[in-house]
């Protein structure tokens, strides 16, 4: 992100919607909303990323989209037919 003037990040995210629901959100409304009904299917999540860039100085306007996978174990590369 160094050097950039905006990143847009897209990852799958837990959610109670449901298949293919597509949020948008800021670095702020994930971080507030993952205490609530929010998760990153990662170890080392979105958010962290973010404050690791924040903290090296390197922070662009960020927007996120989280979409909703069918499947949160399968780790094919293809879409499901619900999110084509």
């Amino acid at each position: 992100m160094d050097g950039k003037n905006k990143a847009i990040i897209i990852d799958a995210i837990v959610s109670n919607e449901g298949v293919g629901t597509i949020y948008r959100l800021t670095p702020e409304e994930l971080k507030s909303r993952k205490k609530n009904d929010l998760t990153s299917l990662h170890q080392f999540g979105v958010c962290e990323a973010i404050e690791i860039a924040a903290q090296a100085g390197v922070i662009p306007e960020i927007v996120i989209f989280g979409i909703v996978p069918k499947d949160y174990q399968s780790t094919d590369t293809k879409l499901t037919p619900e999110l084509r």
